[in-house]
């Protein structure tokens, strides 16, 4: 059973962001309980892994763009938007670390 010194010592942990799954560990042993861990997208992971496409795309033509520029090759607008709609769908469906990166 869980001392009143440690299960002050959770609540201040708790409280302060500051508890570590080895000390749920040891509380919800206590209690005779399990832990499980959830996570809950706050968007649909879908949604997340487009938006997430469409910033590593913008990141891969910002770069190219540069070297377009300076040789006098810029690309804008419309065309831009379109190029970047392609590679953004191109990174989505090769999938993989790249995307996290």
């Amino acid at each position: 059973m869980a001392s009143s010194s440690t299960a002050y010592q959770l609540e201040q942990a708790e409280t302060d962001g500051g508890i570590t799954l080895r000390r749920l560990r040891v509380a919800a042993n206590a209690l005779g309980c399990d832990i499980a861990v959830v996570l809950i997208p706050r968007i649909p992971l879908t949604q997340f892994a487009e938006q997430r496409a469409a910033e590593k795309a913008r990141e891969r033509l910002r770069r190219v763009g540069h070297s377009m520029t300076m040789e006098d090759q810029s690309v804008g607008g419309p065309d831009m938007d379109e190029i970047t709609r392609q590679t953004a769908q191109e990174i989505l469906e090769k999938g993989g670390p790249a995307l996290w990166e």
